[in-house]
C-alpha cells in the first residue's frame, strides 16, 4: 500500500533502493554449467575415433568409468584428460634402426 503523503521522488527512491538489492543478489548468485552428459560405450568410441575393444581394454586399465545400473558410461572431458596424463602406451620403448630385421611367424609355424 502507498502512504497518502508519499512524493514521487520517495517512491522512485524506494524503487531504486529495492533494485539494487536485487541487482546485488543476482550478481552473487552463481550458476553452475549443466554437466555433460556421460556417454554410451558407442557414443564415446565414435567421439575417441576407437574401437570398442579398445574402450573396455582402457577400462580395464584403470580409465574413468562411470555406471549406470551395470552400464558403462563414460564422461568424455575426464576420458580424455586420463588418456593425456597417461600418455602413448604400446608404442615401442625404442625405435628400430635402418639395420634391424623384423622375423615374423605365422601362428602355424615353429
Amino acid at each position: 500500500m502507498i502512504p497518502p503523503n508519499a512524493t514521487i521522488e520517495s517512491l522512485l527512491a524506494t524503487f531504486a533502493k529495492l533494485v539494487a538489492v536485487e541487482i546485488v543478489a543476482a550478481q552473487k548468485a552463481t550458476v553452475e554449467p549443466a554437466p555433460m552428459p556421460r556417454l554410451t560405450t558407442d557414443e564415446a568410441c565414435r567421439e575417441l575415433k576407437i574401437s570398442k575393444a579398445k574402450l573396455l581394454r582402457l577400462r580395464d586399465e584403470g580409465a574413468p568409468t562411470h555406471y549406470v545400473g551395470q552400464s558403462p558410461r563414460w564422461d568424455l572431458s575426464e576420458l580424455e584428460a586420463w588418456l593425456d596424463a597417461r600418455g602413448p602406451k604400446g608404442a615401442p620403448s625404442k625405435p628400430k634402426k635402418d639395420g634391424d630385421v623384423v622375423v615374423l611367424k605365422s601362428r602355424g609355424a615353429q
